[in-house]
């Protein structure tokens, strides 16, 4: 991706067309992969696996500072915010010393506060993932991702660690 624009970049200055080498797969290719790996036994026998994992989740209840109206509009507010460095270094810290990553470290504490806001102790949450498989997805230009499902079960009052 970087490779084709630069060299897209480098020939406009030049006042020219850019001439991109031929990929070894293009997104249509991807597409065509995805839905055959979709189908067939292993693919059933998966997805059976993590219906059953999933099943019975309840329902995340938040508390809010306002009725839901009866027809959603669909439009949502954002808030930004930026994690103090020393907050940060203490995730990485926590990652270290438990061997996992930062994020694993920060989505365990999200979680916990989750928890604490809804009263509940057993709930999903939903993350992207590259959906690069192969590294001929490599260049190609295109939005590869997928939501994964992650499970937090915080019964028993587990420590932070845990």
């Amino acid at each position: 991706m970087h490779k084709d624009l630069s060299l897209a970049y480098a020939a406009a200055r030049a006042g020219a067309d850019p001439t991109l080498p031929a990929l070894p797969v293009d997104y249509a290719d991807y597409a065509v992969w995805q839905a055959s790996e979709q189908g067939g036994a292993k693919q059933a026998q998966l997805l059976a696996f993590w219906k059953a994992r999933l099943a019975d989740l309840p329902v995340l209840a938040l508390p809010t500072d306002f009725r839901r109206p009866t027809t959603p509009s669909f439009r949502g507010g954002r808030v930004t915010t930026t994690l103090p460095r020393e907050a940060m270094a203490a995730f990485q810290a926590i990652g270290r010393k438990e061997g996992a990553t930062p994020f694993v470290a920060f989505l365990a504490a999200f979680a916990t506060l989750l928890s604490r806001l809804s009263g509940t102790e057993d709930l999903a949450l939903g993350t992207p993932v590259a959906g690069r498989p192969v590294p001929e997805l490599a260049e190609v230009i295109g939005f590869f991702a997928n939501t994964v499902v992650l499970r937090a079960d915080l019964s028993g009052a587990p420590t932070a660690t845990e």
